[in-house]
């Protein structure tokens, strides 16, 4: 699971990078922890890019369910269950 993981964060980073930036804080069992960092442009609401890195894992093959999101002066610590399907 982390190998895909570390995909989908590469893959959000790619089309990201101006706005926000991804990196794997932990992996425990079904359980992922994500940093959320950078400015979080205005065009897009602040839940919207965790909606699409949710959208990269689905599209890998990774069922997610988010769990809580603690947001930070400098983005948000985001966690979620995960299940490959």
């Amino acid at each position: 699971m982390k190998a895909v993981l570390e995909r989908a964060i590469e893959e959000y980073n790619w089309y990201r990078v101006l706005d926000a930036f991804a990196s794997l804080f932990s992996l425990e069992g079904e359980e992922v922890t994500v940093l959320f960092e950078r400015s979080f442009r205005s065009t897009c609401g602040f839940y919207d890019y965790i909606d699409d890195f949710e959208l990269i894992l689905e599209d890998l093959g990774i069922n997610v369910q988010l769990l809580s999101v603690e947001e930070t002066g400098w983005g948000a610590i985001v966690r979620f269950a995960v299940k490959i399907h």
